[in-house]
Formats: structure tokens, C-alpha cells, sequence
């Protein structure tokens, strides 16, 4: 068949915390080859950034922060403990095991071949 690749992008207003629930059932029935998952990020020179900035959201000028992977600036509805990197890369390893077939296949090899997962104690 054809390889299904998806990527998807957290953090915006109309988002809740809902939303990792939504993205988690619809991967599961997509079934993708491949996901990826990014932070919403107010790039300087954007009209979100502009935005972020009259709000107040922005939390970090260091611009070497500034990439799809980290959080810079304080969401509106999701808590920031949510898109952190931490929390972030934790789910996307789920998300990725549970969802993608070579994660699937990973899973299966790890299960069978007797490792321990933190995540499964």
C-alpha cells in the first residue's frame, strides 16, 4: 500500500488539552507509516509573533529556542506542562509505538524479546 505520512501541529487557541485524546484516536485509525508531531511556534517576522508579543505570551528570546520542538511562548487553553519537551517527547514515543507500524513492530520485538519498558512497568 501506500506509506502514510502525518504530521500534525499543538498548540493553538482553539486547542484543549482534549486534543493529545483526539490526536491518539485518530492515529490509531489512520494507521501512519510515519507521525510527526510539533509545537506551535511564534516565528520572529510572523504576524504570530506580533501577536504573542502584544499578549504577552512570548516566554523566551533566545532564538535558538525558537523551533517546532520547543515551547517559547504560553498557550492559551493547553497547559505549557503539556507541550514541554519532556512530557512532549514521552508522548510522541507512545504515539509512535502505538500507532505507526513500524513503532507497532518495535513494540512487538521489545515485548517478545524480554526488555523491560519503563512505560509498560
Amino acid at each position: 500500500g501506500i506509506p502514510i505520512r502525518s504530521h500534525f501541529i499543538l498548540g493553538f487557541d482553539s486547542q484543549t488539552p482534549r486534543i493529545f485524546w483526539q490526536l491518539l484516536k485518530f492515529s490509531f485509525q489512520l494507521r501512519t507509516h510515519l507521525l510527526g508531531l510539533f509545537v506551535l511556534t511564534p516565528y520572529p517576522g510572523s504576524q504570530f509573533f506580533s501577536d504573542a508579543i502584544a499578549k504577552n505570551q512570548i516566554t523566551t528570546l533566545n532564538w535558538r529556542r525558537y523551533s517546532s520542538e520547543s515551547l517559547v511562548f504560553k498557550p492559551k487553553r493547553i497547559p505549557a506542562f503539556l507541550l514541554n519537551q519532556p512530557f512532549f517527547f514521552l508522548y510522541i514515543l507512545v504515539l509512535v509505538l502505538l500507532t505507526t507500524r513500524v513503532g507497532q513492530l518495535i513494540l512487538l520485538l521489545l515485548l517478545f524479546s524480554g526488555i523491560s519498558m519503563p512505560l509498560m512497568k
